[in-house]
């Protein structure tokens, strides 16, 4: 299993957010980069940038030129990036300017159409497909305010059918509140999707032991913010293999 570290921005700072809410954020560093370059010398393989200004404000210029620093200065590390990534034209150019995957979300309801066409143009290695839940375990959207008629289980096997082979599951309740991740509901994911699907762990990491858990039930990647950041969990794990 990866472990990716997760750096979320909002104007320009590394910060961690509770739940999603950019009114209960943390800041934690003013250089983006020199962060990233802190995790590729530890070992890090894949780093996972969120654009919360274009994502939560609709705002993709706030942090454009820092992501642009990201992708030319972050060394060997590959970056993975999410946040407002709504077109098949906006996934174009951070691929070009050196992503090694983006990140969509919202765009696989409310048009499918072009959530398709991104696939079928840059291919399911470079597409991750985000599946954020809650607590009943239906898919949410748009910031998750919008409830989904369809469970993250089924939407992992309908997506997969169209030829999505990334899985970014977040269970919106634990994200950014350390209390654990999700087992139940991964371990369900895992056994009823042993296809190719690549299902990315994320929400409520709080542990070295919490990613041992992961690894057991046979989760592909993890993301870990916060607990990073507080000292939870030593950088050491990103040159481990779990």
């Amino acid at each position: 299993m990866l472990v990716v570290p997760a750096v979320d921005l909002i104007d320009r700072c590394v910060v961690r957010v509770e739940q999603g809410d950019q009114n209960r954020k943390t800041v934690y560093s003013d250089d983006p980069v020199g962060v990233i370059r802190n995790f590729a010398k530890n070992g890090g393989s894949l780093v996972h940038v969120v654009d919360l200004n274009a994502a939560i404000r609709d705002d993709p210029e706030t942090n454009k030129e820092t992501i642009g620093e990201i992708l030319s200065k972050s060394g060997s590390i590959g970056v993975q990036l999410a946040g407002g990534i709504r077109s098949a034209r906006r996934a174009r150019q951070l691929l070009d300017e050196g992503a090694r995957r983006v990140v969509i979300s919202s765009i696989a309801y409310s048009k499918p159409d072009e959530a398709y066409e991104i696939l079928q143009t840059f291919g399911s290695g470079r597409i991750v497909l985000a599946l954020d839940y809650d607590s009943s375990g239906m898919v949410r959207t748009a910031g998750w305010l919008k409830q989904q008629q369809e469970g993250v289980s089924e939407a992992i096997s309908r997506f997969s059918k169209m030829g999505f082979d990334y899985f970014l599951t977040t269970a919106v309740e634990r994200d950014g509140l350390l209390q654990g991740p999700d087992i139940a509901t991964l371990q369900k994911l895992r056994k009823e999707n042993q296809n190719s699907a690549k299902i990315i762990a994320s929400g409520g990491i709080s542990s070295e032991a919490d990613i041992t858990q992961l690894s057991k039930i046979g989760i592909d990647e993890a993301i870990v913010g916060k607990a990073i950041y507080e000292g939870k969990i030593s950088l050491s794990i990103l040159s481990k293999r779990p």
